[in-house]
């Protein structure tokens, strides 16, 4: 499953006609199987990488769908796209700032898309961020 991640995040790089540098592999592997990182926890999982370098890559990330932003107020997490994970969406504890993804979210889904057909519009793409108190958060 990892080589195949690879290869896709290749080929998303060759279609806007970037390359598959070693820093954008490392930058890339940081972000695979992991919970949605902020900047500075990404430079955290990358010592050895220059912190404009990433701030570059991940930019470089937005604009060929390898990563999206999850917007959080004022600030953002990075994870990666659908080409690498399956649609979900999020919940962000405004305590520990920590992201949670919403399981079984199918019927969320469903019902946006009926909205949409009464409407008569064609969705191309959503997004649906919750914050609150996570469990543990909520009973201090």
């Amino acid at each position: 499953m990892l080589e195949k991640h690879f290869t896709t995040f290749a080929l998303l790089l060759k279609q806007k006609q970037m390359s598959s540098t070693k820093q954008r592999k490392l930058i890339f592997a940081a972000l695979l199987n992991e919970p949605p990182l902020s900047m500075n926890e990404l430079i955290d999982k990358l010592p050895g990488v220059d912190r404009s370098s990433i701030y570059r890559g991940v930019d470089v990330f937005e604009k060929c769908n390898i990563v999206k932003r999850i917007p959080l107020g004022f600030k953002y997490k990075i994870e990666l796209s659908e080409a690498f994970t399956k649609h979900h969406h999020h919940f962000f504890c405004i305590t520990c700032k920590r992201v949670f993804e919403l399981k079984d979210s199918g019927h969320i889904d469903a019902a946006i898309e009926n909205v949409a057909t009464k409407n008569d519009f064609v969705i191309n793409d959503h997004v649906i961020e919750m914050s609150g108190f996570c469990n543990i958060c909520s009973k201090k």
